[in-house]
């Protein structure tokens, strides 16, 4: 796995050294909760509360003394009970801890050595100079004290005045527990290993990133003379609010804080001649991508010297005056490593990288396509999950997809070679290949090193679908103004008469964000819709989704009060709806595909919520389950008769039946067709979505996406648009089965049973152990050619077929939830791969049995839990971690504890008992029958968590 190690917060000088904070920490990061429910509330799979973090495990850890060095600050805070901080024999005497960043302090226990405090005070500070106490005693008891406290700050102190006995004092433990919260100022140190410059340095060894490396024992030194200045590259423009300065003795005694978009014009934002030396906490207002101080005056002879130069900014003014806002790449999100899970960062990976040269070249492997007419064709048989997932399943999973990932598209052809002669193809391809395009390298990759690839988008959950990760993109996506600046914009979100608006919705469709065209919106670009991500049109569904949560973040600006601010009353919406797009991941979607994490212990800033290339590029495809049609049903007299001609027209197949109509629209039809949404209307089509079973998450892949895709039909031929016929209607092949396998090789995926143990999963050493299967040997059947089985397209032909009960079904049923095949995959699988050894690891892992009571095999699963914890505990902003949803909750009654069919109801014309209160699950199949809704009580002593006032 890529590491990203988290850094140590920056320090004062010590007065005694202690040990660095460790690159990973032991013991993950635990938090209070929040109230889960005010009232009564029934929530499906709602979280367990998890207990307070332990927030100062490994972090650096000062004192005023020590007795010995066998008895160091740093072993109070290194998780062993047989090693302890000891004190000179004198009074007073004090150990604290720099927790790194700002926290919400909610308990500290001590545990004493026999030589314990009588009177001590515990305390924090921002600063490490100014202190507030949480807690004092004049008769402290000695042993173990578990004190609950409430406060906040980013250092914590025992100030000890009386001890027990002539010794000093001594502690085999100090442990702080808490949360980290959302502060004015941001959390996360923005000038943490960004690159620095510096006017002059004293030696080599005393350069200018040593002042930004996250080392109290590494620093800058200029030559000696004024003036001289430090900076420091934050690589975009943030807003600055404080600048932390850890002086050597050789401080600054007149200097300026400085802020500039291009190292060249400054504007200064902090200006003293006073300067005092030691720890600066300065709160400093200001906008720049460059930081600098700059010195004019010395206290000594020498030259200007710092252990450490911080910055902390905001993406945007804090909510209330009080709130940080969570920035819209992912920057800042975590405390010790800010660049964690950003836009425009390397997915991470588990597994090994595996080029043929170890650089770039693509691993060999049979053609992919010929692959796909094996193994991932489903010759027109429809197959549903077997536990009952509705439509939503792979719906959500796409919003989540594009919400957390995008690879750049603009690396170098690769095209498919298409075998027009094989006996097992029947479709047309006139340009003779499968388009393919290899994803762009990373800068710096690929050449003399294994290439790796950029994820453009924040890996956390965070609603960037719906807000996008810039500012000058959500500008223009909320009423008002386009000027660059979001925050002089008014609080809701475009929506002309309901609906996303059109690229040319502000007149000039030249100057509206980028969106992705194809098929039909090829011929008329400005009617592509504008979201925030550039994906939004790809589908309809998808489109539906997209509609549905900009309605929902209009809607929650509309409850707020008057008297909030525009730019207030957005960032609280934005919140919310984040939190809900959280809440329904965690406690609809994942338990309706059968997922089940480990219990939430609160935020660790250990975990790398940044997305793995493994779960990317082979885990979380998953287009087998999506349908080759989609099927609406709602009162016919919501339609004209020239709109259902309309419809009719574009290859919608239109029944009415009485009152009532039925619209089932072919998936080449749902591609890149915006205008479908406003014309069958949102709350249909939503509801739709979840009346109706996905196909089963299995190797066959419908024949829309695994041989047409995007393309615009033949013409004069609207009624071969699906099922058998499809193949007239196309003159080329876009199979995303073959595409999905061959990422994997353009991504240097390992092979399937290296990434089975990349996950902890023992290697799979025959083919019928991965599919489950009695055999992998061709069967003696007439129908079969003897020899060349492989090649014989009956080799493929469902001969049973089983309800999701088990009984026996037929195809004219449409009810099956698993075949049986005239040959095993298995057979299968072993004549095309030759060795499990050589098999790919995206055909494995769909070709795996599944587990009981999931819709995966055990690879995927493992894929799954692996990366969707992650992205729930690393994500400080995490709805389970997030104090400003109970503020939002208790001050305007906004909750974001809601299910999407509740969401769905209060945004569309689709009443709460139209709607299933599970969209996920059909209401009748055993998944959703064994779901028992949980019934929660509010509980006040959770909240832990607090703001900055």
């Amino acid at each position: 796995m890529r590491s990203v190690p988290p850094s140590e917060g920056r320090r004062p000088r010590p007065a005694v050294r202690a040990l660095r904070r460790p690159a990973v920490r032991a013991v993950p990061a635990a938090l209070s909760v929040l109230m889960l429910l005010i009232g009564l509330i029934v929530a499906v799979g709602a979280p367990a509360e998890a207990a307070p973090a332990l927030l100062s495990k490994g972090k650096p850890v000062t004192a005023s003394s020590i007795e010995a060095v066998g008895t160091p600050a740093s072993a109070a805070v290194d998780g062993s009970t047989t090693s302890r901080w000891s004190s000179a024999f004198s009074d007073p005497q004090w150990i604290q801890i720099d927790l790194g960043t700002k926290a919400a302090i909610s308990r500290v226990a001590l545990t004493w050595h026999t030589s314990y405090a009588v009177a001590f005070q515990l305390q924090t500070s921002d600063n490490a100079v100014t202190w507030t106490n949480l807690y004092s005693t004049a008769n402290g008891p000695g042993g173990t004290q578990t004190l609950d406290v409430t406060g906040t700050g980013r250092y914590v102190r025992m100030y000890g005045t009386t001890r027990h006995t002539v010794y000093g004092y001594s502690l085999w433990e100090f442990q702080v527990y808490g949360s980290f919260v959302r502060t004015a100022c941001g959390a996360a140190d923005l000038a943490l290993n960004r690159p620095a410059t510096a006017s002059s340095v004293e030696n080599a060894g005393l350069s200018a990133p040593a002042a930004v490396d996250g080392d109290a024992g590494t620093r800058w030194s200029s030559a000696f003379s004024d003036p001289q200045w430090i900076q420091v590259d934050l690589g975009v423009s943030r807003r600055v609010c404080q600048v932390v300065l850890n002086w050597q003795n050789s401080y600054a005694t007149a200097f300026q804080i400085q802020v500039s978009d291009n190292a060249s014009t400054w504007t200064t934002i902090y200006s003293t001649a006073t300067g005092t030396g030691g720890l600066q906490t300065l709160a400093v207002s200001g906008a720049g991508r460059y930081v600098r101080v700059y010195g004019t005056a010395r206290h000594t002879a020498y030259g200007y010297s710092l252990w450490g130069l911080e910055v902390r900014g905001v993406a945007a003014a804090p909510i209330l005056g009080s709130w940080e806002t969570e920035s819209l790449d992912g920057a800042g999100n975590n405390p010790f490593a800010p660049a964690r899970g950003n836009a425009d960062t390397l997915y991470s990976r588990v597994g090994p990288v595996r080029y043929t040269d170890g650089k770039s070249q693509m691993a060999a492997g049979p053609n992919p396509r010929y692959v796909s007419n094996r193994v991932f064709n489903d010759t027109n048989v429809n197959v549903f999950s077997e536990r009952g997932v509705t439509q939503w399943g792979n719906v959500w999973g796409q919003f989540i997809d594009h919400t957390i990932g995008l690879r750049q598209d603009d690396g170098t052809q690769a095209d498919i070679p298409f075998d027009r002669t094989d006996p097992m193809e029947i479709f047309t391809n006139d340009l003779g290949v499968v388009p393919f395009t290899r994803t762009a390298a990373a800068p710096g990759t690929g050449v003399s090193n294994a290439r790796q690839q950029v994820n453009t988008v924040s890996s956390y959950i965070d609603a960037w679908a719906v807000y996008g990760g810039t500012d000058a993109r959500l500008d223009w996506l909320r009423d008002g103004s386009v000027d660059g600046d979001p925050a002089n914009n008014n609080a809701t979100l475009m929506l002309p008469g309901g609906y996303l608006p059109r690229r040319d919705s502000r007149g000039n469709a030249s100057a509206a964000p980028r969106m992705q065209v194809d098929g039909r919106l090829l011929a008329a670009p400005a009617s592509a819709v504008v979201t925030g991500d550039v994906r939004a049109n790809e589908n309809i569904a998808l489109t539906a989704t997209q509609t549905l949560f900009a309605r929902e973040h209009n809607r929650i600006v509309s409850l707020l009060p008057a008297s909030l601010s525009q730019q207030d009353k957005f960032q609280i919406a934005r919140a919310v709806v984040i939190a809900e797009q959280q809440y329904i991941t965690y406690n609809e979607f994942l338990p309706a595909m059968g997922v089940t994490l480990p219990a939430y212990q609160g935020y660790d800033d250990g975990a790398d919520a940044s997305v793995t290339n493994e779960f990317a590029t082979v885990g979380y495809r998953a287009h087998s389950q999506i349908h080759g049609e989609m099927e609406f049903h709602t009162n016919a007299g919501r339609y004209s008769q020239a709109t259902l001609d309309a419809l009719e027209a574009q290859g919608v197949e239109v029944t009415v039946t009485g009152a009532d109509v039925a619209l089932a629209v072919p998936l080449n039809v749902a591609f890149f067709n915006p205008d479908l949404v406003s014309r069958i209307g949102l709350g249909p089509m939503l509801k739709g979505i979840g009346g109706e079973s996905e196909y089963r998450n299995d190797e066959t892949i419908d024949n829309q996406l695994r041989s047409v895709l995007f393309q615009v039909p033949v013409a004069g031929n609207p009624g071969c648009l699906d099922g058998p016929t499809l193949p007239q209607c196309f003159r080329g092949v876009v199979d995303l089965g073959a595409v999905d396998l061959l990422r994997g090789r353009d991504h240097g995926m390992p092979s399937y049973n290296q990434l089975r143990n990349a996950y902890g999963l023992p290697s799979k050493t025959s083919f019928t152990s991965i599919t489950g299967e009695t055999t992998e040997s061709f069967p003696s059947d007439p129908l079969l050619t003897p020899g060349n089985e492989i090649n014989d397209p009956n080799s493929i032909d469902v001969v049973q077929l089983f309800d999701i009960n088990g009984n026996p079904t037929t195809v004219a049923a449409d009810n099956a939830t698993r075949v049986v095949r005239r040959t095993t995959l298995a057979a299968r699988l072993k004549a095309i791969y030759g060795s499990v050894g050589s098999l790919d690891a995206f055909t494995g892992m769909l070709a795996e049995k599944h587990v009981a009571g999931s819709e995966f095999g055990e690879l995927q699963l493992a894929i799954w839990k692996a990366q969707f914890t992650a992205l729930r505990d690393g994500d400080r902003f995490h709805y389970q971690n997030d104090p400003l949803l109970t503020y939002v909750r208790q001050q305007y009654g906004i909750d974001h504890r809601r299910t999407l069919s509740q969401i769905i109801a209060l945004n569309t014309d689709i009443p709460q008992s139209e709607l299933p209160a599970n969209v996920f699950l059909l209401p009748t199949t055993p998944a959703a029958t064994s779901q028992t809704p949980t019934t929660t009580k509010a509980n006040p002593q959770t909240l832990t968590r607090a703001h900055t006032s």
